[in-house]
């Protein structure tokens, strides 16, 4: 990993900002709509999760992707779910050099992606079905958890250095 990329990863302000205005899913619209199809809590007696802020000021989820485990950040500023190349790899998702026909800007300059449909995304007790992503060819340290899953939680609260979703 280079040093742009953990600097982008430490600004205050999100590095990977997905605006809906400049990323649009060639295959389903806007990214901001998400595909988001159904999204709730395990049963009525669910409490949620809370989540500790980390050491570099962000909040890190463990979440499940089609049934395998995806550390990502808590990002606001991204529209849809961003995968590393590598998350993306282990997922079983692997773009062909001409699936990267889209370009976002960040941080450290241009960056291609393609885009991906995840079947399933758990986080705590909150799912979402048929999420809308983008796999970053390089430079993305970590994952990111974007708007169209974060919107889709239920209650979202930052309290000081604690993330809660109920």
């Amino acid at each position: 990993m280079g040093i742009d990329a953990v600097k982008a990863a430490l600004e205050p302000e999100p590095a990977w900002p997905v605006p809906a205005e400049t990323v649009v899913n060639p295959r389903n619209g806007p990214a901001a709509q998400g595909i988001v199809e159904s999204m709730h809590a395990r049963g009525p007696s669910s409490t949620g999760a809370q989540y500790r802020r980390s050491a570099d000021g962000l909040f890190h989820l463990n979440a499940s992707v089609n049934g395998k485990p995806v550390r990502f950040v808590l990002d606001t500023g991204s529209s849809v779910v961003v995968l590393t190349r590598a998350d993306a790899q282990a997922l079983g998702i692997n773009p062909t050099r001409r699936e990267f026909d889209n370009v976002v800007q960040t941080a450290s300059g241009n960056a291609p992606i393609a885009w991906t449909t995840l079947d399933h995304v758990r986080v705590g007790d909150r799912h979402a079905r048929r999420v809308s992503a983008i796999v970053v060819q390089d430079g993305l340290p970590i994952s990111l958890l974007g708007q169209n899953v974060i919107s889709q939680l239920g209650s979202v609260t930052i309290d000081g250095d604690r993330l809660k979703l109920y």
